[in-house]
């Protein structure tokens, strides 16, 4: 499975999720995401189902890269970015869609995706053999 195929089983899809933890295995191969999932109907007049959030894990299996932006955001004097989760607000597996992207390696094999982080102004790109997704 791709990560767009699991994104078009979510109610919105990563859109607005939020990365509370990553990691990322070399040995094996394979990383995983912490998410907060947006689960809530924008339409809903109940305030509370609109912003509504549950937990899960993506995981990549048969990973080929995995290449995280550094901030485009000023620096504060002291260098520490604000302590807080990376917020997700697009992300697709249409590299051309980007206006500019880093030379990543072509793919015979596999899939590629990208992850926009609104708070750092930065992306992630992602390539490997198969995507899961589970609810915690």
């Amino acid at each position: 499975m791709t990560i767009e195929e699991i994104s078009n089983t979510l109610p919105n899809g990563f859109h607005d999720a939020y990365i509370r933890r990553l990691s990322i295995n070399y040995v094996t191969r394979e990383a995983a995401f912490a998410l907060e999932v947006c689960i809530g109907n924008s339409e809903s007049e109940d305030a509370s189902k609109r912003d509504e959030y549950k937990q899960g894990r993506l995981k990549l299996e048969g990973l080929l890269y995995f290449v995280i932006e550094p901030p485009d955001i000023p620096l504060p004097e002291d260098n520490i970015l604000e302590e807080s989760e990376l917020w997700i607000t697009d992300d697709s597996t249409d590299f051309y869609e980007l206006k500019s992207y880093p030379k990543l390696p072509e793919l015979n094999k596999g899939f590629r995706h990208w992850f926009f982080i609104s708070n750092y102004n930065s992306f992630i790109y992602v390539a490997a053999m198969n995507a899961s997704f589970e609810w915690e």
